[in-house]
């Protein structure tokens, strides 16, 4: 599997991003974000695998306080990964985007992306998770986790007005099992409103919460969830209209 590594620095903090390239013309541009835990942009490669075999350009990277990121995640907040993913996209997405690929804690980025840049047409949302406005600048660690294990905690998050707004088309992918992210969060990904993009949901039977996990001790779903993503930006067909 050939890809490319750029080192990049940004806020005080040096980290790699993985381009993958078609040996073609490429048929769309695709940006990957990785969930929280010990995932890092590695953990995209299984789906970069699949999708830039049929022709897509594929980049992820290491979110700040994961992987080869030089900042310890204490001294990070979501905000921190916010304006990394936007350096990352305004620097490597300058002429255009097919959508912006997330799972679990970088659903929020996702959202927050695309409500500054219009040109994202679509949003791959997979467990997306969801956060009070008060964690955004607290760094990760008790105080963050005291504040988001706060029943309902999540209710003030900005993201909300956000996706009342977005003119992307998202796709809400979950595990049914999924005992981590409550049905209510997921099930606010996907509302709209007039003037909004469409909204779409996939329920995977028997999975979990950790979908970016299992398409690296599981080829066969790699490829069945790379085949949900490519339908998705490509034309729909893998998704039930809310």
């Amino acid at each position: 599997m050939e890809y490319i590594v750029h080192s990049e620095f940004f806020s005080e903090n040096m980290f790699p991003v993985f381009e993958f390239k078609p040996k073609s013309g490429s048929i769309g541009n695709l940006l990957f974000l990785h969930g929280a835990g010990k995932a890092d942009g590695r953990r995209m490669f299984p789906i970069c695998h699949e999708l830039v075999q049929k022709g897509f350009r594929c980049v992820s990277f290491d979110i700040v306080g994961h992987g080869e990121s030089s900042r310890a995640i204490e001294n990070t907040t979501l905000r921190d990964r916010f304006e990394q993913t936007q350096f990352v996209f305004e620097k490597y997405f300058q002429e255009s985007i097919s959508g912006v690929i997330s799972f679990s804690m970088s659903g929020q980025a996702a959202v927050e992306l695309a409500s500054r840049h219009a040109k994202i047409p679509r949003l791959v949302l997979c467990a997306p998770a969801m956060y009070s406005a008060r964690a955004y600048d607290v760094n990760f660690g008790e105080d963050f986790s005291s504040i988001i294990r706060e029943p309902s905690s999540w209710k003030d998050s900005p993201i909300l007005s956000n996706l009342e707004t977005i003119k992307a088309d998202r796709l809400v992918v979950v595990g049914e099992n999924d005992s981590v992210i409550p049905r209510e969060i997921t099930d606010n990904y996907g509302l709209t409103t007039i003037g909004s993009g469409r909204s779409y949901r996939v329920t995977l039977k028997n999975e979990g919460h950790m979908l970016s996990g299992r398409t690296n001790e599981d080829a066969a779903f790699a490829s069945y969830l790379s085949r949900i993503i490519e339908d998705f930006i490509l034309s729909y067909k893998s998704a039930d209209a809310l």
